[in-house]
Order: structure tokens, then C-alpha cells, then sequence
């Protein structure tokens, strides 16, 4: 049985934006530490920022999907005795974890996009009023892949104040 996730295009959002400012940059650093306290700086992670209004209404969109899809994949998932057939759980496991994440690329293009540098750093310069941050990234630890994500809402960005994306305030 295949189940695949709706990937239809979302509803348009035809509300009106937060409010455009004058414009407004935004620097900080991306990076993660170790247990061991050492830190380790992201370099390429993509910085996206969408107004709030329309991140939300795709989000909310897109979350329905999900939760659909969920739903829809529970009884296969209910088959396998996960201590009798575990490497069939957990293939299968991954095939819809990836479905399900790939939903994520039905959101639009973000008002704005940059990437981090070497050094995890970046900027970002936006007229937006209220906007959503969103970054993700991954490292390689050994032969495991640990995979990062940020949402931040403008309202907890504090103007002038380096944004470090780092262990505290990942998704």
C-alpha cells in the first residue's frame, strides 16, 4: 500500500500584509554546542523571512495536511511489531518522515533569503512589518545526520541585538 501526502498547490493568502516598515537589518550567527561545550558554526544554512500573516496561513494549511497524512499512514505503521520486524518499522518509518517533512516545500518563495557564511554569520536587510524567521540546517556527527530548525517571530528579535540561532531557541 502507497499513501502519499496531498502535495496540491495551498490556497493563496490574499489578506493584506503586517504593515511595511522603513527598511531594517537583522545580524547574527548561526551555530550549535556540543555536549562537550564546544561550538560549532553552521556555514550555508538558509535564513528565510515571511510576513507573519501569510507564513501562517500556509503553515496552518500545510499542518492539516500533515496531520491527515499522519492519520492516513497509522494503520501501516500498526502492523509491524516494532520488536519482532524493527528494520521494516523503521524503513518505513523514514519513507514517511520524509513525505510528510516534504510537505514544508509547498510554501511560497519567502520575502527574503540569504545564507550564512563560513562562520555561521549573517545579514539580512527587510522592510517587512511583522515576519516570521525561519532557518534550517544539518551537520554530520560521525555517520548520523543531526538536522537544526528555527522559527522566530519578529516580536522576540530585538532591534540593534546580534540573533545567535543556536541550541536555546531551536524549534
Amino acid at each position: 500500500m502507497k499513501i502519499e501526502p496531498d502535495q496540491s498547490p495551498l490556497t493563496p493568502y490574499t489578506g493584506d500584509d503586517d504593515g511595511a516598515i522603513l527598511s531594517s537589518t537583522i545580524s547574527g550567527q548561526c551555530f550549535v554546542v556540543t555536549k562537550g561545550g564546544s561550538n560549532v558554526k553552521l556555514g550555508l544554512v538558509p535564513i528565510f523571512l515571511y510576513p507573519k500573516r501569510l507564513y501562517y496561513h500556509y503553515k496552518g494549511q500545510i499542518a492539516e495536511r500533515q496531520t491527515a497524512y499522519r492519520a492516513q499512514t497509522k494503520p501501516y505503521f500498526d502492523q509491524f511489531d516494532a520488536k519482532n520486524d524493527n528494520a521494516s518499522w523503521l524503513s518505513a518509518y523514514k519513507k514517511t518522515k520524509l513525505a510528510d517533512e516534504g510537505l514544508d516545500e509547498l510554501m511560497p518563495l519567502p520575502a527574503k533569503k540569504t545564507y550564512t557564511d563560513a562562520d555561521g554569520k549573517f545579514e539580512v536587510t527587510h522592510n517587512l512589518g511583522a515576519f516570521v524567521l525561519i532557518a534550517k540546517g544539518q551537520r554530520l556527527v560521525g555517520e548520523k545526520q543531526e538536522d537544526y530548525s528555527w522559527r522566530i517571530s519578529s516580536d522576540k528579535i530585538e532591534k540593534g541585538v546580534p540573533l545567535f540561532l543556536s541550541n536555546q531557541n531551536m524549534d
